[in-house]
């Protein structure tokens, strides 16, 4: 799979300046190559062609002087070696102020690489010095990563760096976020029969209420319902009174049905006789075909039987009937959806009848439930099935077929012998099937299974673009046509958990909360994700959450006005330093966005701080990624990853990936004495979860986390951590 950075409405990216050389200048430089008396020069991560005056080396770095220019080229020369009298004068540059150590160590250093020295940098520099915590080698790496990623020297973007780099940890500010947003960490409180009973009245009550402004005799049932108490025998008795009311009132009517469900939830309590539940079992399973079944024509067959069961109470049954007639209009005029919905209300009915048996008093709600308590003024959602549901099985089924017939015109080409003509629809298909992995709706509501197949389909594709630029046709047509009978059998089918997290927000969003409620909800949903089913597509709406993408997604929003922009950590943050509140954690998180922008030096690395659940706690994570930069393509077949987890138990876990061609190397870091044996349990999983996907492990070693200085006398830092050098990051520690 290829991940794409957006160049087009990245902010980051926009930031790069094109390299100026003047008569007079001196600076640093690589050769790149030579060609009689012109040479291409690499100057601050850029390529420069200029002539030469004098003979240069062939390669490695020099100092050079610019003497004019010829033909529109600026002509360079190999300078003198610098005496002591010819060094830059920082002290004038500073206004004649003497220089702290730190800053007389940093301009050195940024002078023997080439970077010009004026007052306005000696200016940042020592505001960025003065003023940030931590030692000179933590703030001279700040400013190498700064010079590595060609950004301006100043204050702000070196502050910025410095926190994502050496700040505090991530993992405090997200619980803080959670714990005042009264989110918790673990989602799914437990309710009492009690709470669930009264929930169910007050449901009721806003029910009848509405009613009683068009029917008076609705004040009666008040009264019945404060007499009794029973909501069951109320609300049924209140759908039959008023059923022609109910038609042209759905708010009322859906708050009949929660009154009916939620109260459905303890009738197994507070009811004595004994619950038939084979029949509960067979309803259960219907209401089961509607949500998920695909195929509409088999869901109103099913529900047709079981409207027409005579052991089902004949009063159900009726109501089942006419609810059957209805749907199976609705379906032959395509209205599957309304089909679907009218069949959900039958089956409540049915439900509440014949409702499955519980345990005992205290009860696990789903996220869908437990999102109705406390009782909003209306429910969004009654069913997993909604028309957000409706339409990601739409778009899944386009992108299925839009592929299935690019394999098919490739496979009719490869029986031609025509192959390799079919190549650029090859790499189309490649590029469609990425986008709907990172960035269609279906992805956010399907199963890992199907998630991972699609990621396998893509790693296939590829590969079989690599063989035919080598020719091996035969294999290639093999492997295309592999992916298209995958692709055929493949099915949409919405993960329950996912559903609910949708139902859940939705639900909530009648609240209209604030957006350190919205932001913390999205935090928490996308770190259970996460920990639940650990998918690509998680990781990159967790980086989302985070406000990784920030930038990206608002113009994006901006551009698409039916795209919904979700509430993320760097966009509530910078809301509140809109209204005066600064915080170090939005400067942390535009810190990894500048290292995080794309090289112009052939080599894409990216820094990430981000927070997971790890015991029940919110804890960090830090990502250092290296690779190829290819048109805007991160390489995930050749790249380096490395992984420093911070957990209580273990202290300090490293994990590094060296993938070349597909074939894998994963280093593993820590100083505890049995950790390769504690991990043993888990290797053989993880080996086989990235086989799934594409990749090929040749080897697994362990290692220690630190270094003794016994050992390696010459490693200036202990901390076995990638340390940024000029072409990126350095992994070889």
């Amino acid at each position: 799979m290829q991940i794409k950075m957006d160049p087009s409405v990245s902010s980051q990216s926009q930031g790069q300046k094109e390299v100026s050389l003047k008569q007079g200048d001196l600076f640093s430089a690589t050769i790149k190559s030579k060609n009689g008396n012109e040479a291409t020069l690499q100057v601050r991560g850029q390529e420069v062609k200029v002539k030469t005056d004098g003979k240069l080396p062939d390669s490695g770095r020099v100092q050079l002087e610019v003497t004019g220019t010829k033909d529109g080229l600026p002509v360079v020369r190999q300078a003198q070696q610098q005496t002591s009298a010819q060094t830059p004068d920082f002290v004038k540059m500073n206004d004649g102020k003497p220089l702290s150590g730190e800053l007389k160590t940093a301009l050195q250093q940024l002078s023997a690489k080439g970077v010009q020295v004026d007052p306005a940098l000696i200016k940042e520099l020592n505001q960025f010095l003065t003023k940030t915590d931590g030692s000179l080698n933590q703030k001279l790496e700040t400013i190498q990563a700064a010079v590595s990623k060609n950004l301006d020297l100043t204050a702000n973007k070196l502050t910025a760096i410095h926190s994502a780099l050496h700040g505090p940890p991530i993992s405090k500010v997200v619980t803080e976020l959670l714990k005042s947003a009264g989110v918790d960490i673990i989602p799914g409180q437990k309710h009492s029969a009690s709470q669930i009973h009264q929930a169910a009245r007050q449901q009721l009550i806003q029910a009848l209420e509405m009613l009683a402004k068009d029917a008076p005799e609705a004040r009666g049932m008040l009264k019945q319902l404060e007499a009794t108490g029973d909501v069951k025998s109320v609300a049924a008795e209140a759908q039959k009174v008023f059923n022609s009311l109910l038609e042209k009132n759905p708010d009322a009517a859906k708050l009949l049905q929660n009154a009916l469900k939620l109260d459905s939830l303890v009738q197994p309590i507070v009811q004595s006789q004994p619950i038939n539940q084979s029949k509960a079992l067979l309803v259960q399973d219907v209401k089961t075909a509607i949500q998920k079944m695909p195929d509409v024509m088999k869901v109103t067959e099913q529900f047709s039987a079981l409207a027409n069961n005579p052991k089902i109470n004949a009063d159900v049954r009726q109501s089942l009937q006419q609810a059957a007639v209805k749907a199976e209009h609705l379906v032959q005029n395509g209205q599957e959806l309304q089909a679907r919905q009218i069949m959900m209300q039958g089956i409540e009915q049915a439900t509440a009848a014949y409702p499955l048996k519980a345990a005992s008093e205290q009860y696990m709600l789903s996220d869908e439930l437990t999102s109705q308590i406390p009782m909003h003024s209306r429910d969004v959602i009654v069913t997993r099935i909604s028309e957000k549901m409706s339409q990601a099985a739409i778009d899944f089924k386009n992108i299925q077929k839009d592929m299935t017939r690019n394999l098919s015109q490739i496979e009719f080409a490869a029986n031609r012998q025509q192959l390799q003509q079919s190549k650029p629809l090859l790499e189309a298909t490649i590029r469609m099937l990425d986008k709907a992995i990172l960035k269609g709706d279906f992805m956010l509501y399907t199963d890992m299974k199907t998630e991972k197949d699609l990621l396998k389909a893509s790693g296939q594709l590829a590969e079989a673009s690599k063989l035919l630029a080598k020719g091996e046709v035969a294999q290639a047509a093999r492997i295309t046509s592999d992916v298209k009978a995958m692709m055929e059998r493949i099915e949409f089918k919405p993960s329950d958990v996912k559903v609910q997290h949708f139902v859940s927000k939705e639900v909530m969003q009648l609240e209209q909360p604030s957006i350190q409620k919205m932001t913390a909800h999205n935090l928490q949903q996308s770190m259970q994700n996460l920990r639940n089913e650990p998918s690509a597509r998680h990781v990159f709406e967790h980086v989302r959450a985070m406000g990784m993408t920030f930038e990206n997604d608002q113009a994006h929003s901006l551009l698409n006005k039916n795209q919904e922009q979700a509430a993320s950590l760097k966009a509530m943050l910078m809301k509140m330093a809109g209204e005066g509140k600064s915080d170090q954690t939005l400067s942390q998180l535009t810190g990894q966005q500048l290292l995080s922008k794309t090289d112009s030096n052939g080599l894409q690395s990216m820094v990430m701080t981000l927070p997971f659940i790890l015991q029940e706690k919110v804890e960090n994570f830090k990502v250092y990624m290296q690779s190829k930069n290819g048109s805007q393509k991160v390489d995930w077949e050749n790249c380096n990853l490395y992984f420093l987890f911070d957990t209580k138990k273990l202290g300090e876990v490293g994990v590094s990936l060296n993938v070349s061609e597909r074939n894998l190397t994963i280093k593993m870091k820590n100083d505890q004495p049995d950790f390769e044996k504690k991990m043993e349990p888990i290797t053989s999983l993880a080996k086989e979860r990235l086989e799934k996907i594409g990749y090929s492990v040749q080897q697994l070693q362990f290692d220690k986390m630190t270094i003794d200085e016994s050992e390696e006398m010459t490693v200036q830092s202990k901390q076995a951590v990638p340390i940024m050098t000029e072409k990126g990051y350095d992994f070889s520690i």
